[in-house]
C-alpha cells in the first residue's frame, strides 16, 4: 500500500546569494531550527543543509551553489 503524504511546500530562490530553499513546515518560527546537517555534493561545487526542529521533524532543505546544479 502507498502510504505517501502530500503536503504544499514554499520555494525560495536568492539569485544574490546563489541559493534556495525549500520550506517543508508550514510555518518556522524564530529559534524553532535547533539542528542542522551539511553534505557537501561531490559532482557539483554545491551543499545541501537540512534544518530540523527540537522533536527531529525535517523543516526545510537549503541548497547552496544552485547556479553550478543546474550548469549541463
Amino acid at each position: 500500500m502507498d502510504k505517501s503524504i502530500e503536503r504544499a511546500a514554499k520555494v525560495k530562490i536568492s539569485t544574490e546569494v546563489d541559493a534556495l530553499y525549500i520550506q517543508l513546515a508550514d510555518e518556522i518560527d524564530p529559534g524553532e531550527s535547533v539542528r542542522n546537517e551539511s553534505f557537501r555534493l561531490k559532482t557539483r561545487d554545491s551543499e545541501m543543509i537540512l534544518d530540523f526542529s527540537a522533536d527531529k521533524r525535517l523543516l526545510g532543505i537549503e541548497i547552496l551553489g544552485v547556479e553550478d546544479l543546474l550548469k549541463d
